[in-house]
């Protein structure tokens, strides 16, 4: 799902008052960073960098390999055509480059 996908899902999900809330929101870069754990990694133990809590589901990447799967935030990269990029925090391993939207 393309970053700017994301911002619509959320805002649908909202108009749509899922679960009774209408508060969705994409976390920000630093909410995501303080979730990673950094004793876990596919290398190190074949499971994502999260605390399994969280339930993050395997993927198989472009690469073909078993890999986890990526976040949106809603911190904007100003590097990144004028700031309409956007920050990702990866579970796995990070591969490839994002287009922005």
């Amino acid at each position: 799902m393309s970053w700017k996908k994301a911002l619509t899902w959320v805002k649908q999900k909202n108009s749509e008052k899922y679960l009774n809330y209408s508060d969705w929101r994409l976390p920000n870069a630093k909410e995501l960073q303080s979730i990673v754990d950094y004793s876990r990694s596919p290398e190190a133990n074949h499971s994502a960098a999260i605390d399994p809590l969280f339930g993050i589901s395997q993927i198989e990447d472009e690469g073909g390999s078993t890999n986890f799967p990526f976040y949106w935030s809603s911190t904007t990269h100003e590097n990144v055509s004028g700031g309409k990029g956007a920050v990702y925090v990866c579970f796995g391993k990070a591969l490839g480059f994002f287009k922005p939207p």
